[in-house]
């Protein structure tokens, strides 16, 4: 038998899953599983959290993704804080003294965080703060590269009503790590070595230094092999050149497990091209022919994955594929006041720099060495811009490293720079670098030639200013303001200026007042160094300007005056530095604001004072504007602060309820205030006992909004009066309160008033549809129905709306003169007609007789009253229809028929009903008192001797919705019927030919039902 071999259709779909995924690999839709270069997808975020000991804030830090790929990537933070303060009201968000304010907040990571649109952190224009009230959260978010596992700590301050006082602030942090993605093979954990003297233990190794344990060297791979040179000393290729070591590494930073090198021969001149060591694989592989490059000392990896080298003469190359391409040569710049010439280059004059190497940091920039075996040695920087900006290529000097002919530079994971020197037994040194400085950590087991890592450290760079005073000063007076520069990053940044324009933000500068880390910052040209142009500063341990350490702060101080005519004066500075990934620099940001480069502002001290008033329920809190009999006492509360733009008197318009409400502000601001304010009175005219709100401190009595209890009512600050009065219920009582007060730094007196207005004069109006019985509307409806009430001049409390709506119900409106009126909705206009008025009540349900209708004058006008309640009711009724119509005789269309009957079928009768003897009259039929709409009428019974009419008559009685008209007493007109024609005799007087007809048909009916009842029978029988 045959045997037939039969797949499954899972392993089937599973082969197709298969073959799609290689094909997808192949087509770079889909990165190969372990492949270090593919980018990580990001993942679920992780959120740290942290409050502050005393429980008024919590923060939270987000980060997405959690894991970048090796060689760096983009993550986004998001930065929450909440108040976390008990609420002492919680149906009272605007208790202040539940609010927590804005300090400041720091990242050490991001140093330019922007607020979110789903940020509750709100702006107090009256005291200039930003604040939370209790239980509302602010958030920021930043994007930013990570080139290193990082833990990005979050940190934010602020403080309650009274912290300024106590000098308390609420502080809370949080720490998110980011780390590195991982693989199989090396990381970015250690540095990778080569050695190439031609003796001793250390012949031709590529290996690994630990820098947790020891400073071990690890032997990875010995170079010992044979090719082709194809750069010689004198110029020439040499076939089998065995090479026997390196003096350039370095490690693919996205992939850790490449460790790049130019092998050589013991002689140091014969190089073989470029070699790609696979540390996971163990495979030594050629990746690139030496083309033009010279003698490779110096080989090392931007962040991008790129490889880059310097030769023996300077020139730079960069490997674009499988060959290097030359973009020119490296120029030594020099540090201030050094004017000797250094080359990297062999020939010609000058100190000649040729040995060395370089290494990249996480910004782009490249740190290189240059020596000479004279133990001449200096770390220079070039930035990202110069490397790909064609020439001039500038390096930039660090400084002097010190005695030592140093050959390999490496960034270590924890944001050091290591170097080794060329000694029989290398020493493993630390640079420093703000100086450039190296000090020697150990000796190496090995001769090391070169250094390598795939670490990528890098600064950030947290800039602010902040001004003294910062409330306020005089016209002619002095602004001290403070720059800090604080590298959070975990590498020196080099090549840092700060550059501020004072005479384009129209500031005039105090000569000699600048300072920098609290040393003298001598002037250029009489105005400050740094004043329209950029100057190179440095951090305290830098030994050279422009650079400022990981983790120390720069702090320039210096003065200025307002130029006159200013309101306010705000400034910015911009910071810039090698490899500053922000275009155009960083700009100085006033910590005390939530955005991230917000301008440094002083206003120009401007005297002010307003007050708003609010009459209050003493019970509720809520605003009071009407008295009424039992109901009329007021609670006035008096807010004193330095901002005049307060609510004015009331508003125009009334709430839903008809009820007055507090205006509007001014509709042109005022210049807020920013003087301190003394001696500050309020009085009312028609209130005589306002008394400050008040609140104990220290045995001492201070207004309940003097947050520091020092007396004087500050920019800051909102104090409170009350004053609590019975009013009038028989008439309005109108309150005006004035504040006075004295500015503190111009002595100014100050006044500002404010009015409120408590009615006494009120009613209650209610209006009510109703349609009265019998309806003959078959959609009647009250809401069909708008009513309205128009008050007349001097009383803009018009009402409109729907019965038993709210804008119509129970409405407190001032005492007058109002029309009232109804109208029927759009929709319904055509049934205007059919309704009369019957009539328009209005009744006093609050009066001693309630069921006596009131006057209303012309039918429709309604004086209204004081204490009234009234209600008005609109009564209408609908206009029934008829229907007629007449029976008369065909032939003779003036006889009237009598004895038909009829089926009419409508909206009065949808069932149908029989019209017959009792609506008629000779012949003549009339139904009264019918509903509106579609009607169809048939005749049931002719008259004696007549033949029924078939047809069935139709009418639209009352409105009609299609044509818009409406006819209430319908006429049909007269409905003739045929007389019934007897059949025709012979002329002998037999029997007629329809006698036997009529018989023949009486026969074949006969027929059919024997027929029929005979088969019955049998059916029964079958049954049985």
């Amino acid at each position: 038998m045959k045997h037939t071999k039969r797949y499954s259709s899972k392993l089937s779909a599973f082969s197709v899953l298969i073959a799609t995924l290689l094909a997808l690999v192949i087509a770079g839709v889909l990165a190969p599983v372990g492949d270090q270069k593919a980018e990580a997808l990001p993942i679920n975020p992780a959120m740290a959290t942290g409050s502050s000991p005393d429980n008024w804030i919590s923060v939270e830090v987000v980060a997405n993704p959690t894991t970048v790929p090796l060689g760096g990537g983009n993550v986004t933070f998001t930065y929450r804080v909440t108040n976390t303060k008990p609420a002492s009201y919680p149906s009272y968000p605007d208790y202040r003294q539940d609010w927590m304010f804005f300090d400041k907040i720091h990242s050490n990571v991001c140093n330019n965080a922007q607020p979110t649109a789903a940020s509750q952190l709100k702006y107090y224009p009256s005291t200039r703060e930003y604040y939370l009230r209790a239980g509302e959260t602010a958030e920021w978010t930043c994007t930013t590269n990570i080139t290193q596992a990082t833990n990005n700590t979050f940190t934010a301050t602020f403080y309650d009503y009274y912290g300024n006082y106590y000098n308390r602030r609420s502080i809370a942090s949080a720490t998110e790590p980011v780390t590195m993605q991982t693989g199989t093979g090396y990381t970015c954990d250690a540095l990778w070595y080569s050695s190439g003297k031609g003796s001793g233990i250390s012949y031709g190794h590529l290996g690994t230094i630990d820098l947790t344990s020891g400073y071990a060297l690890t032997n990875r791979f010995t170079i010992n092999f044979k090719t082709t040179a194809v750069d010689v000393r004198n110029g020439s290729s040499s076939p089998n050149t065995t090479m026997v070591g390196s003096a350039a590494v370095a490690v693919d930073p996205l992939d850790p497990n490449k460790i790049y090198y130019f092998p050589r021969d013991s002689s140091y001149w014969n190089y073989g091209g470029t070699y790609v060591y696979d540390a996971q694989t163990g495979t030594n592989t050629f990746a690139a022919s030496q083309g033009t490059v010279h003698a490779v000392v110096r080989l090392g990896f931007s962040a991008d994955g790129k490889a880059w080298l310097v030769d023996y003469k300077g020139d730079l190359y960069r490997l674009d594929g499988t060959s290097w391409t030359k973009l020119g040569q490296i120029t030594l710049g020099n540090l201030p006041g050094d004017n000797t010439l250094r080359t990297f280059n062999t020939g010609g004059s000058g100190v000649k720099l040729y040995s060395g190497d370089l290494a990249f940091d996480g910004l782009g920039n490249m740190w290189i060495i240059g020596s000479d075996n004279g133990g001449t040695a200096y770390l220079y920087t070039i930035s990202k811009e110069e490397l790909t900006g064609g020439q001039p290529i500038n390096a930039t000097m660090v400084g002097d490293m010190g005695n030592g002919e140093f050959n390999g530079i490496a960034f270590g994971p924890d944001g050091k720079l290591y170097a080794t020197d060329d000694n029989d037994v290398a020493g493993l040194f630390e640079v420093n670098k703000t100086t450039g400085e190296a000090t020697r950590i150990t000796y190496l087991t090995e001769y090391v030639e070169d250094l390598g890592s795939c670490a990528l450290p890098k600064p950030v760079l947290n800039i602010t200013k902040e001004a003294e005073p910062s409330d306020g000063v005089l016209p002619n007076g002095t602004i001290t303001y403070t720059v800090k520069i604080e590298n959070t990053g975990n590498l020196e940044a080099t090549g840092v200026t700060f550059r501020d324009d004072l005479t384009g933000q129209y500031m005039t500068y105090v000569q000699g007042s600048t300072k920098m880390n609290g040393a003298t910052w001598a002037d250029v040209n009489g105005t400050a160094p740094f004043n329209g142009t950029a100057a190179l500063v440095k951090s305290p341990s830098a030994r050279h300007v422009g650079t400022v350490a990981a983790g120390e702060t720069v702090t320039i101080t210096f003065q200025v005056k307002p130029v006159a005519g200013q309101t306010e004066v705000c400034n910015s500075g911009t910071v810039d530095f090698t490899g500053n990934p922000q275009a155009g620099g960083i700009l100085t940001d006033d910590p005390r604001l939530p955005n991230p480069t917000d301008p440094t502002c002083v206003p120009i001290y401007h005297p002010a004072v307003g007050i708003d008033k609010k009459g209050l329920d003493p019970d509720t809190g809520d605003p009071k504007t009407l008295a009424t009999p039992g109901d009329d006492t007021v609670r006035y509360v008096y807010y004193v602060s330095t901002d005049p733009n307060q609510p004015k008197g009331m508003a125009a318009e009334r709430d839903e309820n008809g009820l007055l409400v507090e205006g509007p502000k001014p509709g042109a601001e005022a210049r807020l205030g920013n003087e301190p304010l003394s001696n500050v009175v309020v009085t009312d005219d028609r209130c005589t006992n306002v008394v400050p709100i008040e609140t104990t401190e220290g045995g001492a009595s201070y207004n309940v909004g003097d947050r520091n209890y020092d007396g004087l009512l500050d920019p800051d600050e909102i104090w409170e009066f009350e004053c609590t009065q019975t009013v009038s219920t028989a008439e309005d009582t109108t309150n005006t309160a004035t504040v006075n007060a004295t500015s503190t730094k111009s002595n100014t007196p100050l006044q500002n008033t404010d009015t409120w207005t408590v009615e006494g004069r009120q009613a209650l109006l209610t209006l009510v549809k109703k349609i009265a019985d019998p309806v003959y509307d078959p959609d009647a409806n009250v809401n069909q129905w708008t009513l309205s009430a128009t008050g007349g001049e001097g009383f803009p409390s018009d009402i409109i709306g729907k019965t038993d709506e709210s804008t119509i119900t129970n409405r407190v409106l001032p005492a007058g003169t109002y029309t009232l009126a109804e109208q029927l909705d759009a929709e319904n206009q055509y049934k205007q007609t059919g309704y009369v008025m019957d009539s328009l009540e209005c009744l006093d349900i609050a009066s001693a007789t309630p069921s006596q209708p009131l006057d209303l004058g012309t039918g429709d006008q309604l004086e209204l009253a004081y204490g009234q309640d009234v209600v008005c009711t609109f009564t209408n009724s609908t206009l029934p229809a008829s229907l007629t119509w007449a029976k008369v005789d065909a032939d003779n269309t003036a006889q009237t028929l009598v004895g038909s009957e009829w089926t009419l079928t409508g909206p009065s009768y949808p069932e149908g009903t029989t019209i017959g003897a009792t609506f008629e009259n000779n012949g003549t039929f009339t139904v009264d008192n019918l509903m509106w709409g579609n009607y169809t009428l048939t005749e049931l019974k002719a008259p004696a001797g007549y033949v029924r009419d078939v047809t069935d008559w139709s009418a639209v009685l009352g409105p009609d919705p299609a044509t818009g008209t409406a006819e209430f007493d319908v006429d049909l007109g007269n409905f003739p019927n045929a007389k019934i024609v007897p059949p025709n005799l012979p002329l002998t007087g037999g029997i007629s030919r329809d006698f036997y007809t009529i018989l023949g048909g009486i026969v074949a009916a006969l027929g059919l039902g024997w027929v029929a009842l005979n088969r019955r029978q049998i059916t029964r029988k079958e049954a049985l």
